[in-house]
């Protein structure tokens, strides 16, 4: 019974801030043009708490969230995922605010676009073949998938980024 009541407390405190968070919550869905209805977004959440803490898919990947993000092309205010592996690095962007960028592979082959401030952070020590675990903000762009916020909000007005790299922390802002 305690159960039962926790988990609804946690359903409605992360409804609340997915609604709050996100201002238009009829996000525009990218596939379609449409708008997606808010109770989509209810059941999009209800799938996650049934097939367990978000983080996997029905086939218990750890990169689960990533893996429904890119293949329903649907931006995420936070998103979460391990053992994703460094496919490719390109060189960094300067221009502006300074920012690592790199692809992972998932686990279903697909890979996804990383890009990480370094203005506020301190470098990922990032090499192809090497695995990590992320969280931070999905969005499906024109050039396909992208996380970014990979790293703390100096403001505290969003989920805190971060990457993991050999049982290292990284995006907390110095």
């Amino acid at each position: 019974m305690k159960r039962a009541i926790l988990l609804g407390a946690s359903v409605l405190s992360l409804l609340f801030v997915t609604l709050s968070a996100d201002t238009s919550v009829a996000r525009k869905n990218r596939d379609n043009g449409g708008f997606q209805n808010p109770r989509d977004l209810i059941s999009d959440l209800r799938e996650q708490i049934v097939n367990g803490n978000g983080n996997q898919n029905q086939s218990g990947q750890e990169d689960g969230q990533f893996i429904n993000a890119v293949n329903n092309r649907r931006d995420a205010y936070f998103i979460q995922g391990k053992g994703v592996v460094v496919s490719r690095i390109l060189p960094d962007d300067n221009s502006g605010l300074r920012h690592q960028r790199w692809y992972v592979r998932l686990s279903n082959g697909k890979e996804m676009f990383a890009v990480y401030n370094m203005d506020i952070t301190r470098r990922v020590p990032v090499q192809v073949g090497q695995k990590m675990n992320m969280g931070g903000e999905f969005k499906w762009t024109h050039q396909g998938p992208l996380l970014h916020w990979l790293h703390e909000d100096p403001r505290n007005k969003r989920p805190h980024g971060y990457v993991d790299v050999n049982g290292q922390r990284y995006g907390e802002v110095h």
